[in-house]
């Protein structure tokens, strides 16, 4: 059968649209024979449509395979699939539908020798169904599927509605700062060629490029920090900062990446741009990377009116406005500079020299207004919305219940500012940062499990679980069905039937304790800075130790 048919005959050439109006027109009391010359539908046509009560136009042709509930479970199945981070390939669909109507001993004409459904298939299916279509993924890592959960968020946005309770910060006062890198190899973007050539291939650098960390910041309103630049090197060269942004910096580190130092110069280049003051203090938003946190960095921020919230580990690419509406465009614009830069230049190689010029070319376009609003809109930041996101954005966390570990130890030393003395902060800072904390122990019992199995399936599937009952819930559980399933069904076996539900995995309890966001210019976080700073010293001080016995084992 051809993929796009040509029409070669007039029937059935009216619309539904006019079907529903001739249905209409008779039912009011004009004459069947009058309405058909009218509409130009068949008077038989219009009969059997009026005997039948039915609205709807019928297709022509073959009619599809499965049902229209058939379809519909393949498609409820394909989107929850998707929303795991578990989607479905064309490939394995046309498996599965074959497989599906074998079990169902539903008629086909699909591949009995390979058992598989047809791409024509496919595409009917597709056509059937517009809300799926075929998207390539961003491949996402099952950390950042577990920690984006509901627990950890919700702490993220109650320390940012307690900061901005507080101090009331407005748009020009709420900046994020992140990192990324750009390396001299380019990514090379689409080109027209031969047709039918297996490879066509585009000039780039080196082998395997050169990384520099750029450490970007803007605000809510989109002011632009001018931003840093981090060689793997041992020394700065003047060339190296040649055509780059205004008021850029530029550091060095052995291996390219941000550290504790370089970050600390950077909050005062930071400092000096946005100028906070006692009346006029700064929020950052910022990821709890290790280089971020420590005594000198809390001193720091709390002598300069600095307040600081971090974002729990790996959400940046759901709660951070640099990664979720700036770092993708960038690096794109980034990558044509460069592939521009090749072309002009050919046999020239992209060197660290001339990584600055690109990158600001490629800034000055995306660095702007709407992009940095947006960032913050995405992210609920600003204007600040806890409720954006909803619980079928945490339904791919399968997580049990877990503890939110308390920083504050003393609930009588809490204060937002010692210096200020203001009582009201205790009771203030109590209520946000005390979080009601359940057992960190993860129950293995087979009740439990199936609780939570069954909570997250009513996530994918809401629809379905309104109208079912908890025995029905438990018996599903039971016997491993598909969410889909109902006593009603006139199916025999459901799709989801075809692949056993995954079950949610218990964590096995480690010795390193998880992050969560903290307010990090928070008193008590002093505390946990002034035993890390000791820690760091002792630990320094064998490390001393232990080299100078080694070198008196080498004099022996």
């Amino acid at each position: 059968m051809p993929r796009t048919r040509k029409r070669k005959s007039e029937r059935a050439k009216w619309s539904t649209d006019q079907l529903q109006k001739a249905i209409a027109a008779v039912n009011s009391g004009q004459s069947v024979k009058k309405v058909s010359e009218i509409m130009e539908i068949p008077r038989t046509t219009l009969r059997n449509y009026l005997k039948l009560e039915i609205n709807d136009k019928e297709n022509l042709g073959r009619k599809p395979i499965f049902t229209q509930e058939m379809e519909r479970e393949i498609a409820e199945y394909v989107l929850s699939m998707a929303k795991r981070f578990y989607g479905i390939t064309a490939v394995e669909l046309r498996r599965l539908a074959f497989q599906y109507a074998e079990k169902n001993e539903i008629q086909h004409r699909f591949n009995t020798e390979t058992k598989i459904a047809g791409f024509d298939w496919l595409q009917g299916f597709l056509k059937r169904n517009p809300k799926i279509t075929l998207r390539k993924p961003e491949a996402t890592s099952l950390s950042r599927i577990e920690g984006f959960n509901k627990d950890d968020v919700k702490l993220f946005f109650q320390n940012l509605e307690a900061v901005m309770t507080k101090f009331k910060f407005g748009a020009s006062r709420i900046y994020n700062c992140d990192e990324t890198g750009i390396t001299t190899v380019q990514k090379p973007g689409m080109i027209l060629g031969p047709k039918g050539q297996k490879q066509v291939g585009v000039a780039v650098s080196l082998e395997r490029g050169k990384n520099v960390t750029v450490h970007c910041a803007f605000s809510a309103s989109g002011n632009y920090i001018p931003p840093l630049f981090i060689y793997p090197r041992k020394r700065i060269s003047p060339q190296l900062s040649s055509g780059g942004p205004d008021g850029a910096i530029y550091k060095c580190s052995d291996n390219g990446w941000i550290n504790e130092d370089i970050f600390y110069s950077w909050l005062d280049h930071f400092k000096k741009h946005t100028k906070p003051t006692e009346d006029d203090q700064v929020l950052l938003v910022m990821d709890n990377h290790c280089s971020h946190k420590s005594l000198r960095i809390y001193d720091f921020c709390k002598q300069n009116f600095i307040t600081v919230v971090t974002i729990l580990p790996h959400t940046s690419h759901r709660l951070q406005p640099l990664d979720v509406a700036f770092y993708s465009p960038l690096k794109s614009a980034f990558n044509r500079e460069c592939d521009l830069f090749m072309k002009a230049n050919q046999q020239a190689k992209i060197t660290p020299y001339d990584l600055a010029s690109l990158f600001n070319k490629a800034y000055q376009r995306i660095a702007t207004i709407e992009k940095a609003a947006s960032g913050f809109r995405a992210t609920e930041i600003f204007p600040l919305d806890p409720e954006r996101f909803t619980d079928e954005d945490f339904a791919p966390a399968v997580h049990n219940t877990i503890e939110i570990p308390n920083v504050i130890e003393n609930e009588n030393d809490v204060s937002f500012d010692s210096q200020n003395g203001d009582q009201n902060a205790n009771q203030f800072e109590r209520n946000i940062l005390d979080e009601p904390s359940t057992s960190t122990g993860i129950t293995s019992q087979n009740k439990e499990k199936t609780r939570i199995e069954m909570a997250t399936r009513q996530l994918l599937f809401p629809g379905d679980f309104s109208t079912t009952s908890k025995s029905a819930m438990n018996s599903a559980s039971d016997s491993n069905a598909s969410p889909t399933c109902s006593k009603e069904s006139k199916i025999k076996h459901h799709f989801g039937d075809i692949i056993p539900q995954s079950q949610p995995t218990i964590s096995k309890p480690t010795n390193r304790r998880k992050q969560h966001s903290q307010i990090m210019t928070s008193t008590p976080m002093k505390a946990v800075f002034e035993e890390q700073e000791k820690k760091r010293t002792q630990n320094a001080q064998k490390g001393g130790k232990m080299e100078m016995v080694k070198k008196l084992k080498q004099y022996k």
